[in-house]
C-alpha cells in the first residue's frame, strides 16, 4: 500500500529566536499525520545560535540539516532543499510559522485533486488575517504584486507568501530552472510554473504578520525589482532551457548542496 513521502522545507539565516518554536509546532502537527515525512532545514550561513539549536533538536526529532558556509538568500537555500528533498509532495514555509504549518492539510488535498503547485493567498476568497503588516510594508506587496504581474505576464493574486506546495515533478523541473537567489525568487518560480504548463491553485490562508522580519526597506524591494528584469532577460535569452550544471557554472556557485548530517 502507497504512503506518500512529504518533504518540509525551512530556510533559516539568523533564527534562533523563532527556530525552536518552529520546530516544536511542527514536530506535534506531523506527529498527528498518518503519512511519512522528512524536515529539511537550510541553516543559510547563519552566525547565530541558530547551528546549535538544530543539532540539539536533531537529538529528539527526524532532522535533516543542510548547513550553508555562507549566506546565498532565501531562493538559493529554497533551490538547495528542494533538489536534496525525497518526498512525494513538497513543502516550504517560513521559520516564523505566519502562516499555519497546520494548513498543510488542506493544500494536501488541492494537490491529489489534480494540481501541481498549491500557493498560499493573501488577497483570494477564503484568506483570514489575524494581523497585519504595516500600512508601507502592505503597499510594497501590493505593488510588487501588480509589477510582478505586468513584467512577467502572469496573473497571480499574492506572489510573496512563503508557503507553498508542489507535487515532486512541477517541484524538481521548477527548481531546476531556477536562477534567482533573493527576494524575487518567489516571482520567478510562478513564472516557471506557468511557462512549463503546471496547474496552480491559489488558496487563501490564515496569516499573521510576525515582526523581526528579514525583509529591509528599501534594498530589498530594489533588488527584488532587479529580480524580474532579470527574469525577463533570462527567459529572453533561453537560460531557462540550459543544462543546470552550467547554469551553476555560469554563475560562480561553488557551495555543496550535501547535507552536513542525516538522522
Amino acid at each position: 500500500m502507497f504512503r506518500m513521502l512529504v518533504t518540509i522545507i525551512f530556510p533559516a539565516f539568523n533564527e534562533e529566536k523563532r527556530l525552536k518554536n518552529c520546530l516544536e509546532k511542527t514536530q506535534a502537527y506531523l506527529n498527528t499525520q498518518g503519512f511519512s515525512y522528512e524536515v529539511i532545514v537550510i541553516n543559510d550561513g547563519s552566525h547565530d545560535a541558530t547551528g546549535q539549536i538544530l543539532a540539539d533538536f536533531q537529538k529528539r526529532f527526524h532532522l535533516k540539516i543542510i548547513n550553508c558556509e555562507k549566506n546565498l538568500g532565501k531562493g538559493a537555500a529554497i533551490k538547495t532543499g528542494v533538489m536534496a528533498a525525497r518526498g512525494d509532495f513538497i513543502l516550504f514555509s517560513d521559520v516564523d510559522l505566519s502562516v499555519p504549518i497546520e494548513t498543510l492539510t488542506k493544500f494536501l488535498e488541492k494537490v491529489k485533486g489534480g494540481f501541481d503547485v498549491v500557493i498560499g493567498s493573501r488577497r483570494v476568497k477564503g484568506v483570514k488575517i489575524l494581523t497585519h503588516q504595516s500600512d508601507a510594508r502592505e503597499f510594497m506587496g501590493h505593488a510588487f504584486t501588480k509589477i510582478s504581474n505586468l513584467v512577467l505576464g502572469t496573473s497571480f493574486a499574492d506572489f510573496t507568501c512563503g508557503f507553498k506546495l508542489f507535487n515532486k515533478k512541477a517541484a524538481k523541473k521548477i527548481f531546476a530552472l531556477q536562477r534567482i537567489d533573493g527576494w524575487a525568487f518567489d516571482a520567478e518560480v510562478l513564472f516557471l510554473a506557468r511557462k512549463l504548463g503546471f496547474k496552480v491553485s491559489q488558496m487563501g490562508i490564515v496569516w499573521s504578520d510576525v515582526k523581526d522580519s528579514k525583509v529591509h526597506f528599501p534594498q530589498d524591494a530594489i533588488t527584488s525589482l532587479l529580480g524580474l528584469l532579470e527574469i525577463r532577460l533570462s527567459a529572453w535569452r533561453g537560460y531557462y532551457f540550459l543544462d543546470t550544471n552550467k547554469q551553476d557554472q555560469e554563475r560562480g556557485k561553488t557551495y555543496s548542496r550535501k547535507p552536513s548530517k542525516i538522522l
